[in-house]
C-alpha cells in the first residue's frame, strides 16, 4: 500500500513539474534562439511560417484558464512574444485594392 501511494505521489509530482504555464513566458528573451524557447515552453501547439518569419503558438494555462501565446521567430531568434493579439503582431497583413470606377468610352 505504501509503495502504491509513493508511486502515485511521484507520478503526480512529475506531471505537475512538467506543466508549462503562462509564467514560463517570462523566461523568454528577445534574441533567444528558437531551440531555447522550445526547451522552456515545450513543443508548440502549432507553427506558422513564411519565407521570412515563424510563429510558434502555445496554449498555456494561466489565471482564468488557457490563453493563446505566440513567439515570433526571425532568422532563428525571438523577435517578439506575448499573448495573441499583442502588438497586432499575429494579425494577417491587410491588403487594399483601389478600383478605378472611371470607365473611359
Amino acid at each position: 500500500m505504501y509503495n502504491l501511494f509513493l508511486s502515485v505521489f511521484l507520478l503526480i509530482s512529475l506531471v505537475i513539474g512538467c506543466v508549462t504555464t503562462a509564467q514560463d513566458l517570462n523566461k523568454i528573451n528577445i534574441d533567444m534562439p528558437k531551440q531555447e524557447v522550445i526547451k522552456i515552453l515545450g513543443t508548440p501547439s502549432s507553427v506558422s511560417a513564411n519565407k521570412e518569419l515563424e510563429y510558434l503558438l502555445y496554449y498555456l494555462p494561466g489565471i482564468g484558464g488557457a490563453n493563446q501565446y505566440f513567439v515570433k521567430i526571425i532568422e532563428g531568434k525571438v523577435e517578439s512574444f506575448g499573448r495573441v493579439g499583442d502588438f497586432d503582431s499575429t494579425k494577417m497583413p491587410e491588403s487594399k485594392n483601389n478600383i478605378d470606377l472611371n470607365i473611359k468610352k
